[in-house]
């Protein structure tokens, strides 16, 4: 008596390759998505960097005559530029300097106040204050203590 002999064949069946590709796309997607807000956060860091390099040389009196020379410096990655507060144009005369906000993300209006923020980095603004530290913050802190 003959039997048939049953040959398993490994191919893929069309849904399991629709699957496959529908994994695929999500993790592209993902991939994406995260390579994304990485690069925004990069350039949020990058302004956070020329922002305290800019507040440092002004609170260095050799090395604010560099800074006003320099109209690059002012320019954020992301498009704006920079304001100094108008609460840190004397700073001899700054009681706290660490809640005191020296130099901040502006609109361009020039008001040197709350009101000029421009928080251009998905919600968030970097400001430094006069003692040099800088700090990412969604909320506009209040300028003068």
């Amino acid at each position: 008596m003959l039997t048939k002999c049953h040959r398993r064949h490994s191919a893929f069946t069309l849904i399991e390759l629709v699957v496959v590709i529908a994994i695929i796309g999500i993790l592209a997607g993902t991939v994406f998505v995260v390579g994304w807000k990485s690069m925004l956060r990069a350039r949020a860091v990058s302004c956070m960097n020329k922002m305290r390099q800019i507040g440092m040389s002004k609170l260095n009196p050799e090395g604010a005559a560099l800074v006003e020379s320099s109209e690059e410096m002012w320019e954020c990655p992301e498009g704006g530029t920079y304001a100094f507060s108008k609460y840190a144009e004397d700073l001899r005369g700054i009681t706290d300097p660490a809640r005191t906000v020296l130099l901040y993300e502006s609109k361009g209006y020039g008001t040197g106040d709350e009101s000029d923020v421009d928080q251009r980095h998905w919600g968030w603004s970097n400001y430094v204050y006069c003692d040099g530290h800088a700090q990412f913050s969604k909320s506009i802190p209040p300028f003068k203590p």
